[in-house]
């Protein structure tokens, strides 16, 4: 079976996903696809400027999908995006996580944020509380 394809710059006129990064590309921005057969499989995939200039440099390699750093202008849209969608990003972790469960999806929280509820007092006190609940039952069961 021989490999075949073509790839060549197209402006989108919706929204599409880099392949390589998994960020956005917006719509009206010029991106890399490429259309064809490598390696007995079909391939369709797009990519940031950057994201194929890095790949350009690195053709030996095996491209993996999503194995690509985000480039910084796409990360930022990505973060701002998402904190429009969550209502501002002006609410606290544990208010994000309660609307979440109310929607019943999922919920991304960045390190810091993981970080800041970790070295709450509520965090450290029912940690604490359960410790106590753990040992008396511990206790309990020795008796």
């Amino acid at each position: 079976m021989s490999d075949f394809g073509d790839g060549k710059w197209l402006v989108g006129r919706k929204r599409h996903r880099c392949d390589a990064c998994m960020g956005p590309i917006p719509a009206g921005e010029s991106h890399y696809n490429y259309r064809g057969m490598y390696g007995g499989d079909w391939q369709n995939w797009r990519m940031h400027k950057e994201c194929f200039d890095d790949y350009d440099r690195e053709r030996d390699e095996e491209f993996m999908m999503g194995s690509f750093e985000m480039p910084a202008r796409i990360a930022e849209m990505a973060r701002a995006e998402r904190k429009a969608a969550e209502g501002g990003g002006e609410m606290s972790p544990y208010q994000r996580i309660m609307r979440a469960s109310k929607r019943g999806t999922g919920l991304h929280l960045n390190a810091d944020e993981v970080w800041e509820m970790s070295q709450d007092d509520a965090v450290k006190s029912l940690a604490a509380n359960d410790d106590v609940d753990d040992q008396a039952k511990a206790e309990g069961a020795v008796r």
